[in-house]
């Protein structure tokens, strides 16, 4: 959903995206993906590092 959810440096344009925050926003777009017929989408979570990631 955003790459480096936790990077918001004041010299960047980034921002911060807290897990709680990430996890409405997953939810929303699930249920967006779902009555729009493509339900089958992985959403991907804290995705820049893979192995800590979540989907």
């Amino acid at each position: 959903m955003q790459n480096e959810p936790l990077f918001a440096p004041p010299d960047y344009p980034g921002t911060t995206v807290t897990p709680d925050r990430e996890r409405r926003l997953a939810s929303a777009l699930r249920a967006e993906f779902t009555n729009n017929g493509v339900g089958a989408t992985k959403i991907w979570a804290f995705d820049y590092h893979f192995g800590d990631g979540v989907n």
